[in-house]
């Protein structure tokens, strides 16, 4: 049974999607809605190890990507706020979105875990090598993945 679905946001409109799917599925079930923000500074300036070259501008960035992850965790706090689902969240720094994923997935004893298709592109990385959805999709889960198209 589904009790506790995870998901993953980056403030992107089909992460909007992708929460509100998750949302209204947590309404029918009963279930409680745990939003996840990965704050990642080296993802977010090439996707390679450059941050680490430049830690101040890195700190800048986490400092930026942790107000949109506040954002975003907030908005679909309303949305949740307004159907009545129990809702809780945060924005946490990583190197590695997908570890991070499956590490709150284990944490929170997700039953479920709700990504939209297609984020936004932060990277090079991304770009070049795909984003999140499919990484996470061949990862070690905890529990399904549902991704949620654009």
């Amino acid at each position: 049974m589904i009790k506790k679905i995870l998901v993953a946001t980056d403030g992107s409109d089909t992460a909007v999607k992708a929460g509100t799917f998750a949302i209204e599925l947590a309404s029918q079930l009963n279930a409680s809605i745990y939003a996840l923000y990965v704050a990642d500074a080296i993802e977010f300036l090439a996707g390679m190890k450059l941050a680490e070259m430049y830690l101040p501008t890195r700190d800048i960035i986490i400092q930026q990507l942790e107000e949109e992850g506040k954002a975003a965790i907030s908005r679909l706090e309303d949305i949740a706020k307004a159907k009545g689902v129990s809702f809780s969240g945060e924005v946490v720094k990583g190197n590695d979105p997908v570890e991070e994923i499956v590490s709150a997935a284990n944490k929170e004893s997700a039953d479920l875990i709700v990504v939209g298709s297609h984020g936004k592109k932060t990277s090079l990385l991304d770009i070049a090598l795909g984003e999140i959805p499919p990484k996470l999709l061949s990862a070690n889960v905890p529990c399904p993945v549902t991704v949620v198209k654009k």
